[in-house]
């Protein structure tokens, strides 16, 4: 506009298509890791993850048309190892994304200095318990990325959904206040080596990045047992899911929804029910169009009553939602003994001051205000509108 208001024209600059992939992904994941940065070093704990998240969020929308938004090496190892990207696009995406995580990182600390980036453990956790949440929540990660965006199922070519940055970027909101006190929530090996850029990413960074990338091959593998008819490569606009891939959907997202909120409640964190929202909108999500995502028993009580889902697969549902909480019950325990809250119990029992009948009544309600939503909105026919 400037430029015809002056009478004369100019040529946009152009990068060739073949290098504009690695310059977003390079710019992607600088920006996420300047933000992550900034955060470690001046940011306010209450509200870290979620800037983050929305950091992500937007370079994923940003950058999904050009690159695909991987802005992570453990996407991308997910989604090399499930046909979604060939590998030689994988290894280069690494070296942009390592890059734009250390300019990143090198920006950052100019801008603190003297303060410097750290990573590992958060003590009394050790580096075991890091390892595992790090697998864990970036399995998470990479499982929603693969679901949403790279499911032609759920992400089809001619009418994709716009929903698949916003679950992306929230599995941070869900894991950062979840494991943040126990690991650091790096989710990322781009993120991992920039923040630990001052031992040359030789101490804690290079572990992270390795069973982070492990957390990608879990996402592939799980990925694979959910959605088997996405990599047998043929029609998938009339697929029905198998009752055990159901099974595991349920087990997955009931899984990730209470180990979430368990250690919410083990860390002291301040943002129990915003994490476990999070949790459970990314599954939702991510697992919607395979199970009807319910990781609720009353959720599929409501679901076969109303005649939405069989009463076989109810039964199988609450059985997978019951060992789901049962396991991840147990993994929170075992966290739990070794944390800083482990001289306290959690019961669960009525907030003080409270009577039994008062939280009863508080559950009833909005116990049927869930329920009554998932029917409202998942299990009725498509709104011409649409």
């Amino acid at each position: 506009m400037l430029c015809t208001l002056l009478g004369f024209a100019m040529a946009p600059a152009v990068l060739p298509a073949a290098l504009a992939k690695y310059v977003a992904e390079f710019l992607g994941t600088f920006v996420l890791v300047l933000t992550v940065s900034n955060c470690v070093l001046g940011g306010n704990p209450v509200w870290n993850a979620t800037a983050i998240a929305c950091s992500l969020m937007v370079m994923i929308y940003a950058t999904g048309a050009v690159s695909g938004g991987n802005l992570n090496p453990a996407v991308s190892f997910a989604l090399g190892l499930t046909g979604n990207l060939e590998w030689p696009v994988v290894f280069k995406y690494w070296v942009a994304q390592i890059l734009g995580g250390l300019a990143a990182s090198a920006i950052a600390c100019s801008i603190h200095y003297p303060n410097t980036l750290s990573l590992g453990p958060v003590a009394p956790f050790t580096g075991c318990h890091a390892m595992v949440v790090e697998v864990l929540y970036t399995f998470m990660l990479c499982f929603v990325v693969l679901n949403c965006a790279a499911s032609k199922q759920n992400n089809s070519p001619t009418d994709g959904n716009q929903f698949f940055a916003l679950a992306i970027g929230f599995v941070i909101v869900a894991g950062g206040y979840a494991v943040g006190g126990i690991s650091g929530a790096a989710f990322n090996p781009a993120v991992a080596i920039g923040l630990d850029m001052r031992n040359y990413a030789c101490s804690w960074g290079i572990w992270y990045g390795i069973f982070e990338l492990v957390g990608g091959a879990l996402a592939a593998c799980l990925y694979s047992v959910t959605r088997p008819e996405e990599m047998s490569g043929g029609d998938v606009s009339n697929y029905t899911a198998t009752f055990s891939a159901k099974i595991l959907s349920e087990f997955l997202g009931t899984f990730m929804l209470v180990v979430t909120v368990g250690f919410n409640i083990i860390t002291g964190s301040t943002a129990t029910a915003f994490s476990a929202a999070a949790s459970l909108m990314c599954m939702i999500y991510s697992l919607g169009n395979v199970s009807g995502a319910h990781f609720n028993p009353a959720v599929t009580v409501a679901c076969v009553a109303r005649g939405a889902c069989a009463s076989m697969d109810g039964i199988g549902y609450v059985l997978g939602q019951m060992l789901a909480g049962l396991c991840a019950g147990l993994l929170t325990a075992i966290f739990h003994a070794a944390g800083p809250s482990k001289d306290t119990t959690f019961a669960l029992k009525p907030g003080e001051g409270y009577t039994f009948s008062a939280a009863g009544v508080a559950e009833l309600f909005f116990t049927f205000v869930l329920a009554y939503t998932v029917l409202a909105t998942a299990t009725i026919a498509k709104p011409s509108s649409q």
